[in-house]
């Protein structure tokens, strides 16, 4: 397996945890995450402290607040003893032409009981306007029995669509970022508080698509699906012009009708309590909320010489009634935004992680610490763009599943790559040099140790006559002018992928294609060649005899590649017939005067080359003669050389002799086929086939 292939699948595995643990731990992760990235991005015109007067939607809050509590004729008069001041509010309002008024309360007991007809007006009012259904009362479904109205508020309102569950729901954080639209009660699905007032509102039914949303006529309201709306925090603090009870109580008692015309004609009222201890709830703007100023009242109707008390702010909670506000202004407007859920969800989460754990697979120290900032960062910024357009990311989730793709790459890293990269490294740099080392840890895996056959090209190197340079020089002087020419061709040996496999004396053996398999062997090895030669001429290096010279022999075939030694001492080495016969070559340049041969096996395994055979030989030690090659630097020459080698291979020496000695003068292997034409001129060789054989190595 390739390692680019190892790593993607490593990294797939990786994500599909890190998405695991997203989606697991989202429930806690993505409600916090969400909030902090709203509070960042949210205007500073504080929307929480915005006059309430500037709201345009068609709801109106009326709250039992602090003010009503402290106030006659409420001030320590128990609430279940207020229906009469409740029917004297909802009358004014039902008939200044309010649309639809909800109680965010459960009239759980009555107070009939104790006093006779005590609640007749508030059950008459409520009569009337259930009747015209503009009137919605709450209850609370809880387990195992629903808190509902008591039995007289039940009869009086008529219609039981008039009762509606006024729960709302807590994410696993306890913070209230969803409200419940629909709900399946034991006595049947029932629409919540809001979506029922809403309804009625836009005189259209409401329908539960299969995915749990709700919608109008077709239309879904967005933000609704699974059944519950997402609450825009921006609409959650105080979403609605708002009155305190006690206030309008003494209007409706002074008969100013006047002012609930100018407040309430055409509008959702919702009644509920705004008091420091009760129904009090976190939501997703309770950050904003650390920053608001107790809120007042819209408007006030009457005058009153007592302390008028500021709406609270608690904790950073809201009261019950704005997220009800909150969810019908959301409904009938343009909706919440979208929570990305299902199959997209996962598959976003999937897509992160894979790729922090593909970019961590190579990084480390300083832009290590950069990946693990945009981890957190890259997901805050694509949320804050999505929220904009209206859509809410898993962004806890994805910021798990980040961090999960990092860690968990560079765990595998450290436990099974690093590891791998450690032997490696402690086996070979013992034989092979260092760029040689990088290179085999990055194609992730060592040859078979212990020898595998492999098809390679070997050089044979020699430093010509250079026992005889050595004989006027110190031993000093000697080793390092051997250094030095070692230096020299090693520098451009390891440039071609190719490394050293041993010296043996003034020459040196060097593979291509092992321990990394490199399909370009070959090329690489007579491209090394060439450079070799031409660097020793562009740049010679002096020796008291003269300029050093080498001989060079490069071929290509299958051997055997390994650790070979024994158990306390071992080389990395090649052994094989293609080795002996790069030996014969690197020698056979003596009988032709050249510097390179080359044999047709790495010939023909360079197809993009540019070669002239030289001869066809049989070298010692193979039965079958061998064609041996030398790079082309002049392509007419070459083509001349071959018709001459042509008629030499026919017999006919003289022609053949002719052409050569016309190339001699620049061909050193043209004037040594032509000394070997007039040889056989003057005698013969018996049974002539075309092949030279040499009587030495």
């Amino acid at each position: 397996m390739s390692p680019l292939a190892q790593y993607t699948g490593v990294a797939a595995v990786i994500a599909l945890l890190a998405c695991l643990a997203g989606l697991f731990l989202a429930p806690w992760a993505d409600g916090i995450a969400f909030d902090a990235v709203y509070w960042l991005q949210a205007e500073r015109a504080d929307r929480a402290d915005r006059p309430a007067e500037m709201d345009t939607t068609p709801v109106s809050v009326i709250v039992i607040d602090e003010e009503t509590y402290s106030r006659p004729p409420f001030a320590g008069t128990p609430r279940v003893l207020w229906t009469p001041h409740l029917a004297a509010v909802l009358n004014a309002l039902t008939d200044a032409g309010a649309g639809i008024v909800g109680f965010d309360m459960v009239f759980a007991t009555s107070a009939t009981g104790l006093v006779l007809n005590y609640d007749r007006d508030f059950l008459l009012a409520i009569r009337k306007s259930g009747m015209e259904g503009r009137v919605v009362i709450g209850e609370l479904l809880a387990d195992p029995l629903p808190i509902g109205p008591a039995p007289a508020f039940a009869f009086a309102i008529g219609n039981p669509t008039s009762i509606r569950p006024v729960n709302i729901r807590r994410d696993a954080d306890g913070v209230v970022r969803n409200m419940p639209l629909f709900f399946d009660a034991k006595d049947g699905p029932k629409t919540s508080f809001a979506l029922e007032i809403a309804m009625r509102h836009r005189g259209q039914p409401v329908a539960r698509a299969d995915d749990g949303s709700a919608s109008f006529g077709g239309t879904p309201v967005p933000g609704s699906s699974g059944g519950n709306l997402f609450l825009d925090p921006g609409a959650n603090a105080h979403p609605a012009p708002t009155y305190s009870f006690a206030d309008l109580y003494d209007c409706a008692a002074a008969g100013n009708t006047g002012f609930f015309t100018e407040h309430f004609a055409g509008r959702i009222v919702l009644v509920g309590s705004d008091l420091l201890a009760e129904d009090r709830a976190t939501a997703g703007n309770r950050l904003l909320l650390r920053e608001a100023r107790p809120a007042t009242v819209t408007a006030r109707c009457s005058s009153y010489e007592g302390a008028v008390l500021p709406l609270p702010v608690v904790d950073n909670t809201i009261a019950g009634v704005y997220l009800h506000a909150a969810a019908i202004r959301q409904i009938l407007g343009p909706g919440g935004p979208n929570r990305l859920t299902g199959a997209p969800a996962w598959a976003l989460l999937f897509a992160t992680a894979f790729l922090f754990a593909a970019l961590s697979i190579r990084l480390g120290g300083a832009m290590l610490i950069a990946i693990l900032v945009l981890a957190v960062a890259g997901p805050v910024a694509l949320a804050v763009a999505a929220y904009k357009s209206a859509l809410v990311l898993p962004l806890g989730g994805m910021m798990i599943a980040a961090l999960g793709g990092i860690g968990g790459m560079a765990g595998y890293r450290r436990l099974v790559v690093d590891s791998s990269e450690r032997y490696l490294r402690r086996a070979f740099s013992l034989y092979l040099p260092k760029a040689q080392v990088d290179r085999l840890v990055e194609a992730g895996g060592a040859p078979v140790l212990g020898g595998e056959q492999r098809t390679v090209s070997i050089m044979f190197v020699d430093l010509e006559g250079f026992t005889t340079i050595a004989e006027s020089l110190e031993p000093g002087e000697a080793a390092a002018l051997l250094n030095r020419c070692f230096d020299r061709l090693g520098e451009i040996i390891e440039d071609n992928q190719g490394h050293i496999d041993k010296f043996i004396g003034d020459g040196l053996i060097a593979i291509f294609g092992a321990p990394i398999a490199d399909p370009d062997h070959a090329g690489k090895a007579a491209g090394s060649a060439a450079a070799m030669l031409r660097s020793l001429e562009e740049d010679p290096i002096e020796a008291p005899a003269g300029q050093v010279r080498i001989r060079i022999g490069v071929n290509t075939g299958s051997v055997l590649i390994g650790n070979i030694g024994s158990s306390r001492r071992f080389n990395y080495t090649v052994i094989g017939d293609a080795v002996n016969l790069a030996a014969r070559l690197e020698s056979l340049n003596k009988a032709y005067g050249t510097r390179l041969l080359i044999s047709e096996d790495t010939v023909a395994a360079c197809p993009d080359r540019d070669f002239r055979e030289i001869d066809l030989v049989a070298v010692t030690g193979r039965s079958a003669p061998t064609a041996v090659f030398q790079p082309v630097t002049d392509r007419a020459a070459a083509d001349r050389y071959a018709e001459a080698l042509a008629l030499y291979r026919q017999g006919n020496f003289e022609q053949a002799r002719a052409i050569f000695t016309e190339l001699a003068e620049r061909d050193p292997a043209a004037a040594a086929l032509a000394r070997r034409c007039e040889t056989y001129e003057k005698q013969p060789p018996p049974d002539w086939d075309g092949v030279f054989r040499p009587e030495s190595k």
